[in-house]
């Protein structure tokens, strides 16, 4: 009866060891988790100075858009003001919703474009940080 208490003892002290099945890994999964860079590395460095980089962008896009979307709010008021001297509120608020279309694109057209080079600048950096993962988890060198 002792050796099974001792059993029973070792059993409960010692946790089976844990193994995992090679078809139950995930394919990301380094073949060696210890071969892993740590924590803190240059390499960490650098993605967190990309990543600070394209999110310093942001507030440039956020803004140019709010302005530009300002302008043409602001372009419907006014159009919905003149049009209501002749017509009723609601007819206006229509009309000048058609009417402002057209006209925000000929007006604020350099805003327009400023907002488009933003929205560029901001898709170029995404992919080009995209393509810089995609290549660092495919193993290649930049």
């Amino acid at each position: 009866m002792n050796s099974e208490d001792n059993r029973a003892e070792s059993d409960l002290s010692e946790p089976p060891p844990l193994s995992r099945p090679e078809a139950a890994r995930p394919k990301w999964a380094p073949d060696n988790p210890a071969s892993e860079p740590p924590v803190g590395t240059s390499d960490d460095n650098e993605v967190r100075a990309e990543a600070a980089e394209i999110l310093s962008a942001a507030p440039a896009l956020v803004k140019w858009l709010l302005i530009y979307s300002l302008l043409r709010i602001a372009l419907v008021i006014a159009l919905t003001a003149v049009l209501y001297l002749v017509m009723p509120l609601i007819v206006a608020l229509l009309f000048a919703v058609v009417l402002a279309l057209p006209l925000s694109f000929v007006i604020f057209a350099g805003t327009r474009r400023r907002v488009n080079a933003v929205v560029a600048i901001s898709t170029a950096r995404r992919r080009n940080e995209r393509e810089r993962l995609r290549a660092a988890l495919h193993g290649e060198d930049q």
